[in-house]
């Protein structure tokens, strides 16, 4: 007669298990997890970039609005000083540096209309 320990062995399965493949499979498994927290984080994070990217953009067009229309008004008045210097025929200093300011202004609100504007 067979005794207990002897019993339980003979109906354990007799093949051969291979533990290093459970162990790849684990490894696997551990990987895929770290993958997992890495995409979830890399998410959130590009969540973050498109919210302050989009927020941006409104303040650049609310900023193009308002600048524009600085723009227009500066504009407006060197215009008028100018024709009015050149019909007194007197040299004004602030008209040559309004007219730098005015390349330079209009150089920027271009870029800032094409950055509002995407």
């Amino acid at each position: 007669m067979k005794n207990n320990i002897e019993k339980v062995y003979g109906k354990l399965p007799k093949k051969k298990v291979d533990l290093k493949n459970h162990k790849v499979e684990l490894e696997s498994v551990q990987e895929l997890k770290n993958q997992i927290n890495l995409i979830t984080n890399s998410n959130l994070l590009a969540e973050e970039v498109i919210e302050n990217y989009n927020q941006a953009l409104r303040e650049a067009n609310s900023f193009y609005t308002e600048f524009n229309r600085i723009y227009e008004n500066f504009i407006n008045v060197a215009f008028d000083v100018l024709k009015k210097a050149e019909d007194l025929g007197v040299d004004i200093p602030e008209v040559d540096e309004a007219d730098l300011l005015a390349d330079r202004s209009d150089f920027l609100l271009q870029e800032i209309g094409r950055i509002a504007n995407r």
